[in-house]
């Protein structure tokens, strides 16, 4: 026991020493895990045209997504659905012709955050049940003279829900 006592103190001082050294001498927020009482967070970033998440999966339950539109050019939002969609060609095929209602054509939409301009940031908090997701920007941009959906660009993204 008497050991332990002496071996304890140095042990303690190291994990300190290597905790400040991770935290780069700044003072660091403590990171917590969400609770069931409280959201968990996925922050998601748009650019042209692509998403970049900060998770691959969440856990089911309410999830706080934020987006930040990092383009200096185009809108961009964000769908949420279940990923199997069996009439989302339809739409796009649609959207590139012109106009198309999203919940026409998607089944069981979870959540949005609408269209944000370039620079600006959203959010919102959406529901999920277990299952994998597919998230998305719908917006069409007339590019070089051709309408076309942002998802048929690659703005698109999948999310796991175990």
């Amino acid at each position: 026991m008497s050991q332990l006592r002496r071996v304890a103190p140095p042990l303690l001082l190291a994990g300190t020493f290597l905790l400040a050294s991770c935290a780069g001498g700044r003072h660091a927020a403590p990171q917590t895990s969400p609770t069931p009482e409280s959201p968990q967070a996925i922050n998601l970033t748009a650019e042209d045209f692509s998403y970049k998440a900060d998770f691959p999966r969440a856990r089911a339950g309410t999830v706080h997504f934020a987006l930040k539109n990092d383009s200096k050019t185009y809108q961009h939002e964000f769908w949420i659905y279940p990923r199997e969609q069996p009439k989302l060609a339809a739409m796009i095929a649609q959207k590139d012709s012109g106009k198309a209602n999203e919940p026409d054509f998607l089944q069981g939409i979870a959540g949005r955050i609408r269209s944000l301009d370039p620079g600006t940031n959203g959010a919102s908090d959406i529901a999920l049940t277990p299952g994998v997701y597919e998230y998305a920007c719908f917006i069409t941009e007339n590019l070089a003279g051709t309408n076309r959906v942002h998802y048929e660009l690659g703005m698109h993204g999948t999310l796991s829900v175990p």
